[in-house]
């Protein structure tokens, strides 16, 4: 899926990038925690492979899942092993199947 940029998501990807490089998960959390889920996907799609697990592990369970069906098929795949377990099992009971 092709996702317009968008100044603030793309800010936004560079200030939690500097945060997980800096290996601030808390400041990298609260940059995400209220994004929408497109915008969410959007900022995960636009980071650093490694970070983008970096990121998965910093939201742990709260991350949305909703993000997963904006994204990208082949980052969703890249992100999947690092989900943690109860946002797997969310995952499995909320979003639909292709």
């Amino acid at each position: 899926m092709i996702v317009p940029l968008d100044p603030v998501v793309a800010c936004l990807s560079i200030s939690s990038s500097d945060a997980l490089e800096a290996r601030d998960t808390s400041r990298a959390r609260a940059l995400c925690l209220e994004l929408s889920p497109p915008d969410l996907a959007a900022l995960i799609q636009l980071l650093p492979a490694e970070a983008r697990i970096g990121m998965v592990a910093a939201m742990g369970a709260d991350f949305n899942v909703e993000v997963l069906s904006e994204l990208d098929r082949t980052v969703r795949d890249q992100l999947v092993p690092a989900l943690p377990r109860a946002v797997l099992i969310k995952a499995a009971t909320v979003l639909e199947t292709d």
